[in-house]
């Protein structure tokens, strides 16, 4: 068996024009895989993803959890439900004076739910993240980055971020400092399929 004519089997074999010398010079193209295509374990198979800046306009996020923006929202539907999703969230955020907590978790719209929801104990808050910041002055800058993994569910989801705090008032996206101290940032939001 010559090398070859190893190489002309497995262009037949391809059946879309697939020929020897693709494959000795590197210039396979574009290649659409069926269906029955099998990726390993680990593989990232899917991704979306917002950064959203809104730096003309402030948000402020106080008292018990809620959406932090419908702008930060994501719609995804995965290849398959035995995959794995990690979710990663990324802000900055302004708690001028405050020494208080802050506590967020990426939320499922579309059912309703916490994702992968922490077990519950007693009156504790089920979170994805939670920080006390500290007070110095009315220019505390933090920040929120956290990951959530968990599995793939079937059909089309709608993920956002839910943010809340002990009392105090965080801004998002715009400090109330206007000055070169000031800053505007934007929220990053993605979620990653991982085969598994």
């Amino acid at each position: 068996m010559s090398r070859a004519r190893d190489m002309a089997n497995l262009g037949a074999q391809a059946g879309s024009g697939l020929d020897a010398s693709d494959i000795t010079t590197g210039t396979l193209g574009a290649v659409t895989l069926g269906s029955s295509v099998v990726f390993p374990a680990g593989k990232v198979v899917g991704h979306t993803a917002v950064q959203h800046d809104q730096s003309s306009t402030q948000v402020l996020q106080s008292g018990a959890p809620s959406e932090l923006d419908t702008d930060l929202r994501l719609t995804y539907t995965a290849k398959s439900s035995s995959n794995k999703l990690l979710f990663q969230v990324y802000a900055w955020f302004c708690s001028p004076s405050s020494d208080s907590l802050s506590w967020a978790y990426v939320y499922n719209v579309t059912d309703s739910s916490i994702v992968n929801s922490p077990s519950s104990n007693g009156s504790r808050k089920t979170v994805h993240w939670s920080k006390r910041v500290k007070s110095y002055d009315p220019n505390d800058f933090n920040d929120m980055n956290f990951m959530v993994y968990a599995d793939a569910p079937s059909g089309a989801k709608t993920y956002t971020i839910y943010y809340g705090t002990e009392g105090k008032e965080d801004q998002f996206f715009v400090s109330t400092l206007t000055s070169s101290s000031g800053v505007t940032a934007p929220i990053t939001f993605s979620l990653t399929e991982i085969q598994q």
